[in-house]
């Protein structure tokens, strides 16, 4: 499985980037937070739902630049790079037999958790 790059920028749409996302992932899920009050601070428990959402709505703080996101990433990877690059907080789930769960995952990769998923479903 290829890495996927996605240009991170502030007008760049929100849904634009989970739907990449799964299209790479079918079996996961990226959410994102709204922005934290100030910069670096707590985000507010609050998922991004609104598809025009932008990333500049989301972060208060983070550079623009290429995402790349490696199959052998594991989740906790993806959201700190996410974090300290971008500035933006972020979820990944996996579809259980009824909901979406938040991932716990050690050391699993993102290919690995999308893979078993896909075999439990």
């Amino acid at each position: 499985m290829e890495a996927i790059q996605i240009e991170i920028n502030n007008h760049r749409k929100v849904f634009a980037i989970r739907e990449l996302f799964t299209n790479k992932f079918r079996n996961l899920k990226l959410e994102f937070y709204a922005k934290p009050h100030t910069e670096g601070g707590p985000h507010p428990e609050k998922m991004v739902r609104n598809s025009s959402f932008t990333v500049g709505d989301c972060r208060s703080g983070g550079k623009n630049g290429m995402l790349i996101i490696n199959p052998e990433m594991t989740p906790s990877e993806l959201k700190d790079y996410l974090r300290n690059t971008f500035g933006l907080e972020t979820e990944i789930y996996r579809w259980t037999e009824e909901s979406w769960q938040i991932i716990d995952s050690g050391d699993m990769t993102l290919e690995k958790i999308n893979r078993l998923n896909n075999l439990s479903v």
